[in-house]
């Protein structure tokens, strides 16, 4: 008897744990999209006042971030200062990248764009790419934190109703 409450606990415990780690990556897209603006934000402030070599730029991204992006900024500075174009390292960067990183395709695609005009044109066009894409990426982690308060507990419920029907199966 007791063996079979503990295994009903054990099981409504993983249901819960699963329920908790499906949620997060959701949270996580959430926290990786405000990343990138505030990235986007500390890039169009070195672009326009402090007006940077684009390397030194990602070398400093790659410093302020955490995780996946801070490793996404240091690969394009070493993209960067081994004289690949500005636009090639981001892009570059990207794509090797886009699969340890928490984004969707649309995010990544935001980005790409983003990086096809980084460093063609002059600095106020720049700017203006900045803000734009920072525009884009605001509006998409609206509809990513929709998705989120939608999405999230709704797993966690699912989770561990699951986890319940299975104990009261074997009960």
């Amino acid at each position: 008897m007791i063996g079979k409450v503990v295994g009903g606990i054990l099981i409504l415990a993983a249901g819960g744990y699963l329920g908790v780690s499906l949620s997060a990556a959701y949270r996580r897209r959430e926290k990786g999209i405000a990343g990138l603006i505030y990235a986007l934000r500390v890039m169009k402030t070195e672009i326009g006042f402090c007006e940077s070599y684009v390397a030194d730029i990602f070398c400093e991204l790659s410093e302020r971030l955490t995780g996946e992006f801070a490793d996404l900024f240091a690969r394009a500075e070493a993209m960067a200062r081994d004289g690949v174009k500005t636009a090639d390292c981001m892009s570059r960067a990207i794509e090797a990248s886009a699969g340890t990183l928490c984004l969707h395709p649309e995010e990544i695609r935001v980005m790409m764009e983003f990086s096809s005009q980084l460093g063609m044109s002059d600095r106020k066009r720049q700017l203006e790419n900045i803000d734009k894409t920072v525009e884009l990426l605001e509006e998409i982690r609206g509809s990513a934190h929709e998705e989120t308060v939608r999405n999230a507990k709704m797993r966690q419920t699912f989770c561990l109703l699951g986890a319940a029907l299975v104990v009261v199966l074997l009960v």
